[in-house]
């Protein structure tokens, strides 16, 4: 389909590029680890309905893996928890696709 508007595929073979250079490094390391937690934590079984809830907390938990003050990071939660209105659970649960 893309093709038909205007687009071109060009398929490079990761395993089989001479220097070993990526393409998009950057989302290779990001689904990889994507991957390892959806395996690791989840245990290979989440929920499809719920994909971008593990994938909005998996962002959450990647741009915080280098801060140094744990203690100020769960203060912080705490505050914007506190902050923050309350979310029905209607708005948490996604109906199932039909």
């Amino acid at each position: 389909g893309l093709q038909a508007e205007g687009y071109s595929h060009k398929a490079i073979i990761q395993s089989k590029t001479a220097e070993k250079e990526s393409v998009l490094p950057g989302v290779h390391l990001v689904t990889s680890l994507a991957k390892r937690v959806m395996l690791g934590t989840f245990q290979g079984r989440f929920d499809p309905q719920y994909l971008q809830r593990y994938l909005d907390e998996y962002v959450f938990r990647f741009n915080r893996r280098s801060c140094r003050a744990v203690g100020k990071r769960f203060w912080r939660i705490m505050q914007q928890a506190a902050q923050s209105a309350p979310v029905p659970l209607k708005n948490l649960v996604l109906e199932p696709a039909t």
